[in-house]
């Protein structure tokens, strides 16, 4: 859905729309330029008039509320979640319930990864091909993402920190905001974000508010122009690039705090997030979903930020298997993340090194996680294929790249992923060829250039 209404400055509602209140507040203080978020989730015009009268007077209410229901789109602000891929949570009541319906739900994507045997290179490199042809912004997902607003007027459940919406207000520039409006391209988008960006925050709250308001401004230039725009220019790096993931990590950051206090917010804001969920329940709920749209954002991982861990997708992984488990959901997403780092050119982001595949699934062999994972009956035979396939195929690619360019990303440590993978293949999957080949890759792996 394409919501396009360009509103000029005169207009009556957007006037009141970037109108103070008396504590210094504003609609445009925690939503996007003209709301156009609120009006394409159908918000009734009572929310938005009990909403709007909590910082303007009546008149500037019924002005507001006008101009967001001049577009009505057809999303239910109860029932849809923005950005959930293919537009629906898979079904289950479970993590466990919805990562079998995940894998159930592969074969569509990516048949011989899926169903097949992954038995040779020819074999792994149709694995690549399909594993880079997936649209992750299509491919629907077991983990449920937040709502765009919780609003406690309609129930305890919905007083939590997980949604959209920035708990306090963010400094906008109307000049910026201006501009977009007038000509909403990408780089009016970086422009706007770049503004919001460098501001200064004093506590925990106006850090996440900044985060998801960044965030905000990618949804609602996907609302008004059908692109999803990562922030971060090809090529570039940097921190604080994918405000998708700096949410994420946010919530990773706090995990252990169990009180919303340790935000900072206003009394009142506080107020409106304690007596339902738990604080601890309500980071929990806004960390996965969220670690998995930066990820969509950024497939390799390589433009999200400067550290080891991002890049790497270390603490993506921690909540896939704590957070769920979602075992099916993690060996998609390693496997898919290595082919994209390693193949696909347009996210390849360090000049200094040619674009090489490294094998590397130490989040999903290393720990108690896998060897606790007990699955029964169908989920546990797709699943074993499943990673099976995903470490032999890592395995082939690897070989490959080492063989034609006689380099390797630490090799040292690729070594160590074989050793690793052959352990658990001899578990789960034994097969003759298996030793040939990692003694083959073993052995060339000793040989490589080392690159870094």
């Amino acid at each position: 859905m394409i919501l396009a209404l360009h509103l000029p400055p005169s207009d009556p509602g957007l006037i009141a729309w970037r109108k103070f209140d008396v504590r210094g507040q504003r609609c445009a203080s925690c939503h996007s330029p003209d709301g156009i978020e609120l009006s394409a989730f159908g918000f009734s015009r009572q929310d938005l008039l009990r909403r709007a009268s909590r910082h303007l007077p009546a008149a500037d209410a019924e002005a507001v509320a006008e101009m967001l229901r001049r577009r009505v789109g057809k999303f239910d602000p109860l029932t849809t979640r923005p950005l959930q891929p293919g537009g629906a949570v898979l079904p289950g009541e479970t993590p466990s319930d919805r990562d079998f319906s995940f894998l159930r739900s592969l074969p569509k994507f990516t048949p011989t990864f899926a169903l097949g045997r992954v038995d040779s290179e020819a074999t792994a490199l149709r694995v690549r091909d399909e594993l880079l042809r997936i649209d992750l912004k299509s491919l629907p997902v077991g983990i449920v993402f937040n709502r765009l607003s919780e609003d406690a007027f309609h129930g305890p459940d919905h007083r939590s920190v997980a949604n959209w919406l920035p708990d306090v207000p963010v400094a906008v520039s109307d000049a910026a905001s201006n501009r977009y409006l007038a000509e909403p391209t990408d780089a009016n988008l970086r422009a706007l974000d770049a503004d919001v960006k460098k501001q200064a925050t004093s506590g925990p709250g106006e850090a996440l508010a900044i985060a998801k308001y960044r965030s905000l401004l990618i949804l609602q230039h996907q609302l008004r122009t059908g692109r999803l725009v990562q922030l971060a220019l090809p090529g570039k790096l940097a921190n604080n690039q994918n405000p998708f993931w700096d949410v994420a990590d946010f919530a990773r950051t706090y995990a252990a705090e169990t009180d919303v206090a340790a935000l900072r917010l206003p009394p009142e804001v506080a107020v409106a997030k304690q007596g339902g969920l738990a604080f601890s329940e309500q980071l929990k709920a806004l960390r996965l979903p969220w670690f998995w749209m930066g990820w969509t954002l950024d497939p390799a991982l390589q433009t999200s930020g400067l550290s080891g861990e991002t890049q790497r997708g270390d603490y993506f992984v921690r909540y896939l298997w704590q957070d769920g488990p979602y075992p099916a959901h993690l060996a998609f997403m390693i496997s898919k993340k290595l082919v994209e780092q390693g193949y696909n050119p347009r996210l390849w982001n360090n000049p200094r090194f040619p674009q090489r595949y490294e094998i590397s699934f130490s989040g999903f062999l290393l720990g108690d996680d896998l060897d606790n994972l007990k699955l029964q009956g169908e989920y546990g035979k797709q699943f074993s294929r499943l990673a099976a396939n995903a470490l032999r195929a890592g395995m082939f690619l690897s070989r490959r790249s080492v063989r034609d360019t006689g380099q390797a990303f630490h090799p040292e440590a690729q070594a160590n992923q074989v050793r690793l993978a052959m352990a658990y293949l001899r578990r789960i999957d034994p097969q003759p060829s298996d030793l040939k080949l990692s003694q083959d890759l073993l052995s060339r792996l000793a040989k490589a250039k080392p690159l870094r």
